[in-house]
């Protein structure tokens, strides 16, 4: 059965969008592997070549003009949502204008099992982070046990166990305050997240970003409430804002608002122990680790390489 022009057409953008976003991918991770940065020159490269890319799909029919301007939405909002994890040290700078570009060369074609209509370059994300936090898991633990195995060949173990007790305690008398304060603020935020789905519950559940994706944005919330415990204006009018809403809204709810709330809460300490863990053993990699340049183009890479072969996320795998 022959194929139509269209298809053809649809065949060769498949075809040189694939080729593209794994060639710029490849380069960025040999830069940042050789030079330890991600050429702007690259990225430049990339951008102009997603673009012509998706003017080419179009005017040849391969996509239509609604998928086109989807595609440029969804490589806007990469492109916000790296700035974000630039802004709050999740990545450089660099690892986010690439991720941009990755999200605007790889086809929709590779999202079709794990799709988010308005993002759907959220699979990258998914399939960049939850390896690469599985990677710090593992090195984190390979770091402890010889952490411990060193500490056992040192001889006079009670009395170092002691000391590290007496450091460990001191550390939290000294610093006790900031920690309840960053606890208290991801707690707020936590708060008025669950707000926020409880009243867009049909928008937000239409999404079906999955569990793993509620993960990621409870890690980015974990860190942000680091950063905003530090402006205490702001964190006085999130609480005034709250206080307002919860007033306003027990008076026209149904339900009891407060129970709800707890139960939705409660339904979260999955990822607030999970954050906690991963925010523990990132501080003792980036502390003990010689290494300390992850790379994080290689990851992005990766990343791409797994969306384009699961046609989802990796949690699909299992």
């Amino acid at each position: 059965m022959p194929y139509s022009l269209d298809m053809i057409n649809y065949i060769a953008y498949l075809s040189l969008a694939v080729f593209s976003v794994l060639l710029i991918g490849l380069l960025a991770a040999y830069g940042d592997f050789k030079f330890g940065k991600i050429s702007n020159k690259l990225v430049i490269v990339g951008l102009v070549l997603g673009l012509i890319l998706l003017l080419f799909s179009v005017l040849t029919g391969a996509l239509t003009a609604n998928l086109f301007w989807q595609a440029l939405l969804n490589a806007a909002v990469a492109l916000a949502i790296g700035y974000a994890l630039w802004h709050f040290d999740f990545w450089a700078a660099g690892d986010a204008k690439l991720f941009f570009v990755l999200a605007l060369l790889l086809p929709f074609r590779f999202y079709w099992r794990s799709f988010l209509p308005i993002f759907p370059s959220l699979v990258i994300l998914i399939n960049v982070f939850l390896p690469f936090l599985l990677f710090i898991f593992l090195q984190s633990l390979l770091l402890i046990a010889k952490k411990i195995l060193l500490f056992f060949k040192q001889g006079k173990v009670r009395a170092q166990i002691e000391e590290r007790i007496r450091k460990f305690i001191q550390q939290i008398k000294i610093n006790y305050l900031s920690y309840l304060g960053v606890i208290a603020v991801f707690g707020l935020i936590i708060v008025i997240f669950q707000l926020i789905r409880l009243e867009t519950d049909r928008f937000i559940g239409g999404l079906a970003w999955g569990q793993e994706g509620l993960f990621l944005l409870m890690l980015f919330l974990g860190t942000l409430s680091g950063h905003i415990a530090k402006n205490r204006k702001l964190v006085l009018a999130m609480v005034i804002i709250l206080v307002l809403y919860l007033a306003v809204k027990q008076s026209f709810y149904s339900g009891n608002l407060f129970f709800d709330i707890i139960k939705m809460t409660g339904n979260s300490l999955f990822y607030l122990i999970g954050i906690g863990l991963l925010g523990w053993l990132s501080g003792f990699y980036e502390k003990n680790s010689q290494n300390r340049n992850l790379h994080f183009a290689f990851w992005l890479f990766l990343g791409v390489i797994l969306t384009i072969f699961i046609n989802g996320t990796v949690f699909l795998l299992f």
